[in-house]
């Protein structure tokens, strides 16, 4: 049971959920006006960080990645390619 509320995107639901339950007490365009605002503030870190998710996705799919660190392996050693 610990593990399973442990899961991150079940973890982020059960917060979801809470502070729309706290947020009943609220009129509904104050509410409106909270979500409008965190959408808009944090939509650009999202935006970022799933733009970064599926670029390493890529890479990793069609073994770019490895490509890359092979590369950097022959260039530079084992050794410089784990300080980067």
């Amino acid at each position: 049971m610990i593990l399973f509320l442990g899961d991150p995107n079940i973890a982020l639901l059960i917060g979801v959920l809470l502070v729309f339950i706290a947020a009943r007490g609220f009129e509904r365009d104050k509410v409106k006006t909270w979500t409008e605002e965190a959408v808009r503030r944090g939509g650009a870190i999202l935006l970022v960080l799933c733009a970064g998710g599926a670029l390493g996705s890529t890479l990793v799919m069609t073994g770019v990645g490895q490509e890359i660190f092979l590369d950097c392996d022959r260039a530079c050693g084992y050794d410089s390619c784990l300080r980067l």
